[in-house]
């Protein structure tokens, strides 16, 4: 199987933030991370690790057009040390503000060290995860 994206690769700006768990508290800046698959079953991990007492993992994305024969899962998961849990899992078929265009916000849980969200494109209507990126 080819691999490599026939059509025009999807570029995708992640904004990631940490709300603050006390209310009032000044609001961390964003961090941002440019995602730009090449490749079907490509990875692509964004990891918030979590730091003070900060109550969600919030991720978002402008809008951007999937490429043509192409779908893109994302999948939010809880990590504790060598666990992890999918929390939310969402498949964009013609723009990722399918998925993200309203804010994602992730509740840390007790013992959780980080919450990541994995990119993934996939041949179109394909919903496979990360069985063959693994």
């Amino acid at each position: 199987m080819n691999t490599k994206l026939a059509t025009s690769t999807l570029t995708a700006l992640i904004v990631a933030s940490l709300s603050p768990a006390v209310a009032g508290a000044a609001e961390p800046a964003a961090k941002t991370t440019s995602i730009a698959p090449t490749r079907y079953y490509e990875a692509h991990v964004v990891e918030r690790v979590r730091t003070g007492h900060k109550a969600n993992a919030v991720f978002s994305a402008a809008p951007a057009a999937i490429a043509r024969g192409a779908d893109v899962v994302f999948e939010a998961r809880s990590v504790a040390g060598s666990n992890q849990e999918v929390r939310w899992r969402c498949v964009a078929r013609e723009d990722v503000s399918e998925c993200l265009g309203a804010p994602l916000s992730v509740a840390y849980r007790t013992g959780d060290d980080k919450v990541t969200l994995t990119v993934l494109v996939v041949p179109e209507r394909t919903d496979t995860m990360l069985a063959q990126a693994e």
